[in-house]
């Protein structure tokens, strides 16, 4: 029998980890939440950002798509001024030059009839396109095309057979084009990156968009710097030579701001969720005290326990990580929407981003999680290490601790918020710094959240007690108490809160700064602009007729278009004003100077502040323009403030402009109207002029306030997203702590029911102790949020746009802030309270 058995395999015994992780196993399943809390902590803080980063990389891949679309292995681009090139040019590079891998293209904005949107036409020779671009955008599919009149390609997601017909649009220009093919790679595969796009012959583009004999622009493939001093050289005055890569990189530059204020809002969340984790898992290792120390008594070692919670952590963090990359994906599908809003009203136009997720963004995100939870968890977790088996089994120890700890973070604190101020304070203007100033500068006083708890209800429980009664003090002294409980979590819900009311002050300055600029710009009644892209100037004869219009005082106008500088790619804005209209810049420098009559000198110019504070422009510097002269320097008379662009806005008189870029185009007219005219009236006289375009967009002063305001307010709708996930992460872990901390008092409860107190008096007492947790929360944010809000405004702002702003404090912003806090807060003692009113006595005496 003996030797039968021997036989028998036997079964390894389990280690001390594996114990231990059973136990801690059993434990959770009778009581899952704070496992739950630490996951879905981990799960939103990485849903934030992965959220964010598939958003802003399917955004940049839009750009690079249509970058490599239009340029293709172009190096360099020829450029002309506001009329394009003469095609004369392209001949000579031809054959003055030698250079064969050139391109001519001339490129529109054009819409299909009964279609939604824009399209981009490209007018291309196929002769040569090739020698610049990746692909044969006009490969043939069906032989000769050359008898096929008004021929256009399609990309090869359209449905349009070959041989059918589309009609285009640009401005009053319309023409019937036939389907010849689809745009195709050198590998003779459909071009997947020619969605939004559509090929033609140069010839034919020039006809339609009526340009014969000019050219857009001209891509080049250049070799060494000699082929590009060669190119320089044979340009006149009116051309420029530019890099195609340092201009896509200023295009990238544009949205950079952008994009790092998105990834440093979702980077907070994260960081509330590290709050939350370490919460959860101090709430463990206090809810274990008992657990742990007869684990210790039976013979497990410190460094055992501290194993098994930290793969209990780690199971926590991969969890939750996975978690949070699906939620993110799923999340970015509904915010690439709004940012690529954002990037089309800011930047330029992006069109329909496709969703983007690399193996480098799972990797971050998942090493972000990772890490976040192991630095949130490891601090309780050596705790419950080092504590002793007598220690463990008391109580009261881990209160004490908490509140000479709250007392030691002070010092750190202080450091924390100085650091801060020094790193705004520099005169760099690198965001990474401003940035992580806001994180020190948040955390110095939201880590003082407990201490300062602590001392208000020292302060308020003799006063409560005095004035509302026996319930009320107690609930003041059970806050104080269990500050080991609720303390982080405080923490949390107000370092969420007080960013939640930085961010709304800043929008709400900024907001009111936008609208004060447009009352001051805004000087005129009614606004005439091309209602479509590609639309022609409004010509000489409409002009003259909107002056002569029954109740028009006085026609300004104006013409607004983009131009390559030194400084890169900006807007340059003509107008044709009188002093009414003037009046409307709001000068800053030199500070109330009346600059009308300099305005009108040889040379002179108006900057934004936006452009100056980006290239650290003064009045009186020289600004160095391409005109149809060559580069002419215009001296700068005056820096006003704008919010029309962030990459900046030069700004000179009609005279200027005509007699420099000899291009006398006019693309908006604005009216000023004599007293008591009706607005409506003026419209209906102008559309019913014989010389009016077919196509206009007549609005009045307030119709066009409204929808700028309309267009703000939607710039911001993302920032808005990521604010409330950032306070739902805090909320969520607030309530949960205040839920599990009332439900381990069952006992407490119950014995203030044996001894006398209604259950009328102990749910009062409970939803006061939440509520007046969260005002005190709420109260404590208000400085923070304050603070924030100004280093928004004077730092943040400035070195990722340029723009200034008023700042402004709404005291409803602030009262919701507070309101916010208390009510979530009460939320979570809602179920304890409903719980403690149906358990009956004998049940929580019999747990204690």
């Amino acid at each position: 029998m003996a030797s039968c058995t021997s036989h028998l395999p036997t079964e390894r015994p389990a280690t001390a980890t594996e114990l231990l992780l059973k136990t801690f196993l059993r434990e959770q399943k009778k009581s899952p939440g704070p496992f739950m809390l630490a996951t879905l902590s981990v799960m939103i803080g990485v849903a934030a950002i992965v959220g964010i980063d598939v958003a802003s990389q399917s955004a940049l891949k839009e750009f690079e798509r249509a970058n490599r679309m239009v340029s293709g292995l172009a190096t360099h681009r020829v450029v002309g001024g506001v009329s394009g090139l003469d095609e004369r040019i392209y001949a000579r590079l031809r054959i003055e030059g030698g250079l064969r891998n050139t391109a001519p293209v001339i490129e529109a904005e054009v819409r299909i009839d009964h279609e939604p949107g824009t399209w981009r036409l490209l007018g291309i020779d196929p002769l040569s396109d090739y020698r610049v671009r990746e692909s044969g955008l006009l490969s043939m599919e069906h032989g000769d095309q050359s008898d096929i009149p008004w021929p256009v390609h399609v990309p090869d997601t359209e449905i349009r057979p070959v041989g059918s017909t589309l009609t285009l649009s640009s401005g009053s220009r319309q023409q019937v084009f036939t389907v010849a093919g689809r745009i195709f790679e050198e590998t003779g595969e459909p071009e997947n990156d020619a969605h939004g796009f559509l090929v033609t012959d140069i010839m034919w583009a020039q006809e339609f968009l009526g340009q014969s004999g000019r050219l857009g622009h001209i891509d080049l493939k250049l070799g060494p710097q000699a082929e590009s001093s060669t190119v320089e050289a044979l340009l006149p005055s009116s051309a420029r030579l530019i890099d195609l890569e340092t201009r896509h990189s200023a295009q990238k530059d544009m949205t950079r701001a952008f994009r790092t204020n998105l990834a440093a809002l979702s980077h907070l969340t994260l960081l509330v969720a590290m709050f939350l984790i370490y919460s959860s898992t101090a709430f463990q290792v206090a809810r274990r005290r008992n657990l742990l120390s007869r684990l210790r008594a039976v013979g497990f070692t410190n460094r055992e326990i501290v194993r098994a919670l930290g793969v209990e952590l780690t199971v926590v963090a991969l969890a939750g990580s996975a978690a949070g990359i699906a939620l993110g994906f799923l999340l970015s599908s509904f915010m690439i929407a709004l940012v690529t809003e954002t990037i089309d009203i800011l930047y330029f136009d992006l069109g329909e981003g496709s969703l983007t997720l690399s193996a480098e963004m799972l990797v971050k995100a998942t090493a972000l999680g990772v890490l976040g939870t192991a630095i949130a968890g490891a601090v309780p977790i050596r705790e419950a290490g080092r504590i002793t088996v007598q220690a463990l089994s008391k109580r009261s120890f881990e209160e004490s601790r908490v509140m000479t700890l709250s007392r030691r973070v002070l010092p750190a604190a202080a450091l924390s918020f100085a650091s801060g101020v020094a790193l705004l304070a520099t005169g760099s203007q690198s965001l990474g710094l401003a940035f992580a100033g806001l994180f020190l500068l948040l955390l110095g006083p939201a880590s003082c959240t407990p201490w300062l708890v602590l001392h208000a209800c020292n302060i308020l429980a003799p006063a409560v007690g005095r004035a509302a009664g026996l319930v009320a003090k107690t609930a003041v002294i059970n806050i104080r108490s269990h500050l080991s409980r609720t303390g982080v979590s405080v923490i949390a819900l107000s370092l969420a809160v007080s960013t939640s009311l930085g961010v709304a002050l800043m929008i709400d300055s900024f907001r009111h700064s936008v609208e004060h600029w447009l009352n001051h710009y805004m000087r005129a009644d009614l606004y005439i602009t091309s209602a479509v892209p590609g639309s022609p100037y409004l010509s000489d004869t409409f002009r003259s007729q909107l002056a002569s219009l029954e109740g028009v005082r006085a026609v300004g106008f104006s013409r607004r278009l983009s131009i390559h500088s030194d400084l890169g790619l900006h807007d340059l804005l003509a107008v044709d004003t009188n002093p009414t209209g003037f009046r409307g810049f709001m000068i800053k420098s030199p500070p109330g100077a009346d600059l009308w009559n300099r305005f009108n000198e040889p040379r002179a110019v108006l900057v934004t502040e936006a452009l100056a504070n980006r290239h650290r422009l003064v009045v009186g510097d020289d600004l160095v323009l391409p005109t149809l002269e060559g580069e002419v320097p215009f001296r700068i008379i005056g820096i006003y403030r704008d919010y029309s662009s962030e990459h900046g806005l030069v700004t000179l008189s009609w005279g200027n402009y005509v007699r420099y870029f000899e291009d006398p185009g006019v693309t908006s007219a604005g009216l000023y109207l004599e007293p008591g005219t009706s607005p409506p009236d003026v419209k209906e006289a102008v559309r019913n002029l014989d010389s009016a375009p077919a196509e206009l967009f007549i609005r009045s002063n307030r119709e066009l306030r409204d929808r700028t305001m309309d267009v703000f307010d939607r710039t911001f709708e993302i920032t808005g997203v990521l604010r409330w996930l950032t306070v739902l992460v805090a909320v969520t872990g607030l309530v949960f702590s205040l839920i599990a901390l009332q439900l381990e008092r069952t006992a407490l409860n119950a014995r203030l029911k044996a001894i006398g107190f209604s259950r009328t008096q102990l749910a009062a007492q409970i939803i006061a102790e939440t509520s007046l947790t969260g005002l005190l929360a709420g109260l404590i944010a208000i400085p923070i949020g304050l603070t924030l809000s100004l280093s928004l405004i004077e730092v943040v702002n400035v070195r990722s746009f340029g723009w200034t702003m008023t700042s402004r404090i709404d005291p409803v912003l602030l009262m919701a802030a507070i309101g916010m806090s208390t009510v979530s807060a009460a939320a979570g003692g809602i179920y304890p309270a409903i719980r403690m009113w149906h358990t009956p006595i004998s049940n929580g005496l019999r747990d204690d």
